[in-house]
C-alpha cells in the first residue's frame, strides 16, 4: 500500500500539459498530457482550434486540477462570454518579407525603426492565433527577445517585456478588454521568457549569457522580478548556479571588452545586493539607510510587515507613514562588502546630514559610492527617473532639462529693443567718438575698445557679478530678487536715454548736410543689417534661484573640466554657479520653502510630489 502511494506521489509531481477553451472554461476538456506533442495535436484539431484552444504546462497534475477550478470560477462570475472563437484582430498579420526586415532592424540595434514597425502593427510581436511570441527567423523559431539576446539588443528586449506586458497594449493588438488580455497575458509573458529555439535549446536569457550581452541580462532579469511576474517566475526555473557556470557564462563571448570583467558584471546581476536610503513622503522623519537588500523596492508602505531599522543595537520599527526611495548604492559582488558601506553610509558624515537635511544623506553616500567604486543612483526632483548625474545617461537627461529650459526663457526683443541694439552697433555717432578717442588726454583707442566691448558681455556674467557684489548688503532671495529688478530698471533707463540721445537730431547741420544724409539713408536701409543673437539668461532649474541649483551644481563640480565641455548646458550651468560664492548658494531656499516664488516649474514640481 506504502509503495503504491509512493507510485501515485511520483506521477503527481511530474509535469503535465492541459488543454482548455479561454471563452469557455467551463466545457473545456480536462485531459491532461505528458507531452508537449500530444497536447499540441489535440489544441490543433479541426473541433477545438475553431473554438480557441489552449495548452500550458504545469509542474503536476495537481497544479493543472487547481488551475482549472480558479478559471472556472473566475470565468463564471467576472469575465464576460465573448462571440466566435478568436476576437476580430484589427491588424493584419506580418508577411515573411516584413518579419524579415523586422529581424534585419534588430540585427542593426536600430530602437527607432524598431518602434515604427511596433506602432503600425504589434501583432511584429505577438502572434495572435496561440497567445505566443510572434516568429521571427523560422528554422531556429526565433522570437524576439532570441534575436535581441544574439546580437545585444537589450533596449529593443527591455521594451519589449514592457510592451507585451502592457494590458492596454494587448487591448489594442487583440481589440477586446481589460478581462480578456489579462488572461492572455501570462501565456505571452511565459512564451517570450521560457521558450527554448529549436537549434540550441536556449532561451533568450541562456543565449545572452552565453554571447556576454550583459544589457539584454540586465534587462530579462531586472523585469522578472517586477510584480507582474509574480504568476510566472517558479516558471522561469532561474537555477542561477547552473547559469553562471563556465560552460554558459560567456562561452561565445567574441567582444573586445576583458572575458572576465563581462564575466563579473554579469555575476553582479544575480547574486547582487543594494543598500537603499528611504526619506518619508511627508517629510516628518528624517532620511533612514536601510541595511543591505537584494533589490530595493520603491515605496514602503505601514501595514506591510516593513520595519524601520534599529539604531544603536535597538529593534525595529515599525512603518508609521509611507516611506519612498531616494537613492541607492550597488551593486555590490558580496555580502561583506554590502554590510560595510551600510555601516560607513550611517556612521561618517555627520555634520553634512545635520546641516543638509534635503541632501545630506545623498551627499555621503555619493562621495562614498565614488571612494569605493560603487555605483550610485539618486532621485532628483527635475528629472523623471533616478540616476546618477556624472555619468554619461545622466549626463544626457540633465543636458536635455536644461536645453528646455534654455529655449522656454529665452527673451523677448520688441522694435524699441532691436532699435537700440543696431543704433549701438552700427550708428556713424559712435563711430566719430571712436576715432576722436585721442582727444581726450589719458584714454588711448585700446582703452575705448575694450569700454565698448564690455558694455556687450553676457548677461549671466552682469547677474553674477553685481550679485557678488551686493552679497553683503543682502543674502536672501528677496534680496537677489530686488537687486535683479534693479539691474532691470537700470537697463530701462539706459535705454530711455540712449534713445533720446539717438533720436535727437544735431541742430548745427546745414541744409545740404542733412539733404546728403537723407539720400545716404535711403541707400541703406534698417533690413541690411543683421540684429546680433541677444545674451541668454542665466539658467536655473526652477526659473529662480534655489537649493536645488546648489545641490545640482556640488554634485557635478566633481566633474572635469574636458568631460563637461561635452555638454554645452551642463557646462554653463556650472560654470555660472562657480560665479556665485558658497555663502550666497547657501542661502537659497528649498523648493518647499515659503521664501521659493512660485513659478511655473515650481508648481510641476508640487504635482509631481502629488502624484508620487
Amino acid at each position: 500500500m506504502q509503495g503504491e502511494d509512493t507510485d501515485e506521489n511520483c506521477e503527481n509531481r511530474q509535469p503535465v500539459y492541459a488543454v482548455f477553451l479561454p471563452d469557455d472554461v467551463q466545457n473545456s476538456p480536462r485531459s491532461l498530457y505528458s507531452s508537449l506533442t500530444e497536447a499540441a495535436k489535440f489544441a490543433n484539431s479541426p473541433e477545438y482550434k475553431t473554438r480557441g484552444a489552449r495548452f500550458r504546462r504545469f509542474d503536476n497534475s495537481n497544479e493543472a486540477i487547481n488551475f482549472f477550478d480558479s478559471r472556472q470560477a473566475s470565468f463564471r462570475d467576472n469575465s464576460p462570454r465573448l462571440s466566435g472563437a478568436d476576437p476580430a484582430v484589427p491588424f493584419q498579420a506580418p508577411t515573411k518579407i516584413q518579419m524579415n526586415r523586422f529581424k534585419m532592424t534588430i540585427e542593426k540595434l536600430n530602437f527607432e525603426d524598431f518602434m515604427r514597425f511596433v506602432d503600425e502593427n504589434p501583432r511584429f510581436l505577438v502572434n495572435t492565433s496561440g497567445d505566443c511570441p510572434a516568429i521571427v527567423q523560422e528554422g531556429f523559431r526565433y522570437n524576439v527577445l532570441h534575436v535581441g539576446a544574439r546580437v545585444g539588443a537589450g533596449e529593443i528586449v527591455a521594451k519589449t517585456l514592457l510592451l507585451t506586458s502592457d494590458i492596454k497594449f494587448l487591448v489594442r493588438l487583440y481589440g477586446t478588454n481589460d478581462a480578456d488580455a489579462l488572461i492572455r497575458r501570462e501565456n505571452i509573458m511565459t512564451g517570450f521568457l521560457c521558450t527554448p529555439d529549436k537549434g540550441n535549446i536556449g532561451t533568450p536569457l541562456v543565449i545572452a549569457l552565453k554571447f556576454g550581452h550583459t544589457s539584454v541580462v540586465k534587462a530579462i532579469t531586472e523585469f522578472t522580478k517586477l510584480p507582474v511576474c509574480d504568476a510566472i517566475r517558479p516558471r522561469l526555473n532561474l537555477n542561477i548556479p547552473m547559469l553562471l557556470d563556465d560552460s554558459i557564462l560567456c562561452s561565445r563571448y567574441t567582444g573586445k571588452e576583458s572575458k572576465e570583467d563581462i564575466k563579473k558584471e554579469i555575476k553582479l546581476l544575480f547574486n547582487s545586493l543594494y543598500v537603499p536610503l528611504y526619506r518619508a513622503a511627508d517629510g516628518t522623519y528624517p532620511a533612514k539607510v536601510f541595511p543591505p537588500t537584494e533589490f530595493p523596492r520603491p515605496i514602503l508602505v505601514p501595514g506591510s510587515g516593513d520595519c524601520l531599522p534599529g539604531v544603536s543595537g535597538t529593534h525595529p520599527q515599525l512603518l508609521a507613514c509611507v516611506y519612498r526611495l531616494t537613492a541607492y548604492a550597488g551593486p555590490f559582488l558580496g555580502e561583506e562588502s554590502a554590510k560595510k558601506f551600510y555601516r560607513e553610509w550611517n556612521q561618517s558624515g555627520n555634520i553634512i546630514k545635520r546641516s543638509d537635511m534635503d541632501k545630506g544623506f545623498e551627499r555621503v553616500g555619493r562621495d562614498l559610492s565614488a571612494k569605493s567604486g560603487v555605483d550610485w543612483t539618486e532621485s532628483w526632483l527635475f528629472l523623471d527617473e533616478m540616476c546618477n548625474v556624472t555619468t554619461d545617461y545622466g549626463l544626457q537627461m540633465v543636458e536635455k532639462y536644461l536645453s528646455q529650459l534654455r529655449l522656454q526663457n529665452l527673451p523677448e526683443f520688441d522694435d524699441e529693443n532691436v532699435d537700440r541694439i543696431r543704433k549701438r552697433l552700427f550708428d556713424d555717432d559712435d563711430e566719430d567718438e571712436l576715432e576722436g578717442a585721442g582727444d581726450f588726454p589719458g584714454t588711448s583707442m585700446a582703452e575705448q575698445t575694450t569700454t565698448s566691448e564690455d558694455e556687450f558681455c553676457d548677461a549671466s556674467d552682469i547677474f553674477f557679478e553685481d550679485l557678488e557684489q551686493n552679497r553683503a548688503a543682502d543674502d536672501s532671495l528677496m534680496g537677489i530678487t530686488e537687486r535683479l529688478d534693479e539691474t532691470v530698471l537700470m537697463e530701462a533707463e539706459s535705454m530711455e536715454l540712449d534713445a533720446f540721445h539717438i533720436q535727437s537730431p544735431p541742430t548745427n547741420f546745414s541744409a545740404a548736410q542733412q539733404e546728403d544724409d537723407e539720400k545716404m539713408g535711403a541707400a541703406f536701409s534698417d533690413d541690411d543689417y543683421d540684429t546680433p543673437p541677444p545674451s541668454p539668461p542665466p539658467v536655473f532649474l526652477l526659473e529662480e534661484p534655489t537649493k536645488m541649483d546648489n545641490d545640482l551644481y556640488i554634485a557635478l563640480s566633481t566633474l572635469s573640466k574636458e568631460r563637461l565641455e561635452q555638454y554645452p548646458q551642463v557646462a554653463a550651468f556650472v560654470r555660472q554657479m562657480s560665479k556665485v560664492e558658497e555663502r550666497t548658494r547657501t542661502c537659497w531656499p528649498g523648493t518647499d520653502s515659503p521664501r521659493c516664488p512660485r513659478t511655473r516649474s515650481k508648481q510641476r514640481l508640487i504635482h509631481k510630489r502629488r502624484l508620487l
